[in-house]
Parts: structure tokens; C-alpha cells; sequence
């Protein structure tokens, strides 16, 4: 039976502690690694710094904040079941820093565990196809007054966000930079470039909270057709290759790996390989 602990990291660490796990986004405050004894930091599985600032550790959010993380738990089926197979082998210690060793984000990951998400046991259910019958986003130009909104789902969807300089280039270069909005509020953006019969897509980003509800699908369709209309016949993109929920949604879409970069992405604890992806989109049957 999987064995999962919970312990405040500035606890000191004791043989039965197994391994250790660190589960925060961003690293302790005034914590030398050396002291903090790790096995492992799974940075990705912690709340999204939107989901984090929301709550604040403020108890009366408390039943939000539980309902609202495990949604977003429920996209990580790769570190769940990581972290299930660690514990196959022995304890596993979930570390947190919180003063809250009651109401804290390692106790909702411990939580769903210890019910078997990852391991075969019940699993989230949530639906990867944009909704039927649903009423449906607008699809837009990005401007300048987008930014600040950007900007904030850019800090909650990527571990080395997009800065306004990037975006304000990418504005001002012509990129194909667009917003997808429901009712007023901003659902997600991206940035695709077309050039020379050739589209990469930049940069796609879905709210914290909405995805695994199939948003992130619609929105690629839209950009595929955008590409297309505008003459290109490839499109290319890159993704994490620890990122299973997006490259399911690419390999759906058709999407297939075309190469690796080694260390692409920074990451709070080191780098990452970048999974080259590419669709052609334009007409007949040719492929890459």
C-alpha cells in the first residue's frame, strides 16, 4: 500500500521521512538547500501562482481553494504517477512550507493520492473536447490594454513566463498575437508567426483554473485555420516533454514529433528538452 506523509520542510528530516518531496512552486524562504534534505522538487505540481494568490492561506477560501486545485491537479497524470511509483517503494514525505499544516496545498496532492489518482485507482474526469452546444469564445485581435491580463496568465501557465517585452515585440512585428474571451474575461492568448509558407506557434496559454474543459483544443483549431488562411502549409510548435495533458492535445490534433532541443526551457531547478511538434495544413495529402 502507497505510503504518503505530510511535513513542513523547515521540520528537520528523519530516516522515516522515505523520500523526500518538495511540493511548492517556488523555492522556501530562507531555506539552504543542503538543510532541506530532497529526494525531489516537483515544482509543476503545485498550485498555479493565479490559484496561490487567490488564496493567501486565507481559511475561509479554504473549501474553494481545495475544489479549485484538485481541477488543476487533475491535468498532471504524469507526476501523479511518479509520485505513486515512489511510493511503491516506500514512503513518500510531501514537504511544504505553509504555516497551515492542516489547509495546505501538499494536503489536497496528499489527498487525491491517497484516492488513487495516477495509480490506477479513481481518476479525475474531466472532459478534453470543447464543450457541444456551449456558448462559444470570440476569438480576437491582441492590444497593448490585453497586456496586464496576459501578463498574469503568462505567470500561471509557463515556469519561464513571457515578458511584456516579448509580447510588446511580437505586437509590434505583426505577429499573429490573439485573445480568446468569453463574456468579456480573457480565456487564454497566443502568438504564431507566418513566415515563408512555414507558421510556428509562440506561445498558446489557457487560465489556470479552465483548463482540462477542452479550451486549449478550440483554441488551436482556431490558430491551425488562421495559419492556414494566411498561406502556410506547416505549422510547428514546441512543447516541455514532461508536458503530457499538451502533447496529448497536440497529438490529437495531429500533431507529431519532429525533433528534440535538448535544455530548452529554464525551470526554478534546471532545464528541460523541448519536444519539436509539426501538422501540415495545407492542402492535398502531403506530410513532413
Amino acid at each position: 500500500m502507497s505510503e504518503f506523509r505530510l511535513k513542513r520542510v523547515y521540520d528537520p528530516a528523519a530516516p522515516e521521512d522515505g523520500r523526500r518531496v518538495l511540493v511548492e512552486r517556488l523555492w522556501p524562504r530562507g531555506m539552504r538547500k543542503a538543510d532541506a534534505a530532497l529526494d525531489d522538487w516537483l515544482w509543476d505540481i503545485a498550485p498555479s501562482r493565479d490559484l496561490r494568490r487567490w488564496y493567501g492561506h486565507d481559511p475561509a477560501k479554504w473549501p474553494q481553494f481545495r475544489r479549485r486545485y484538485r481541477e488543476e491537479l487533475a491535468i498532471h497524470t504524469g507526476l501523479l504517477a511518479k509520485l505513486q511509483a515512489d511510493a511503491g517503494e516506500g514512503p513518500v514525505t510531501l514537504l511544504f512550507a505553509a504555516h497551515d499544516r492542516q489547509r495546505n496545498s501538499a494536503a489536497v496532492l496528499k489527498e487525491v493520492l491517497d484516492e488513487g489518482w495516477g495509480h490506477g485507482g479513481r481518476a479525475p474526469t474531466q472532459s478534453q473536447e470543447p464543450r457541444q452546444g456551449a456558448e462559444q469564445p470570440r476569438f480576437r485581435a491582441m492590444t497593448e490594454s490585453d497586456l496586464a491580463t496576459i501578463l498574469e496568465l503568462e505567470s500561471g501557465c509557463h515556469p519561464d513566463p513571457w515578458t511584456i517585452d516579448m509580447l510588446q515585440t511580437s505586437l509590434r512585428q505583426g505577429h499573429h498575437c490573439r485573445v480568446m474571451e468569453l463574456d468579456g474575461a480573457v480565456l487564454g492568448h497566443a502568438v504564431l508567426q507566418v513566415v515563408a509558407g512555414d507558421a510556428e506557434l509562440l506561445d498558446l496559454c489557457i487560465g489556470a483554473g479552465i483548463r482540462g474543459q477542452g479550451w486549449g483544443r478550440l483554441f488551436l483549431r482556431h490558430l491551425i485555420r488562421e495559419a492556414s488562411e494566411a498561406g502556410a502549409c506547416h505549422l510547428f510548435l514546441e512543447v516541455r516533454a514532461s508536458n503530457e495533458a499538451a502533447i496529448r492535445v497536440y497529438s490529437g490534433e495531429g500533431f507529431h514529433q519532429v525533433g528534440r532541443r535538448p535544455r530548452y526551457y529554464v525551470l526554478p531547478d534546471g532545464r528541460e528538452d523541448a519536444l519539436v511538434m509539426a501538422r501540415y495544413i495545407g492542402d492535398g495529402e502531403q506530410t513532413l
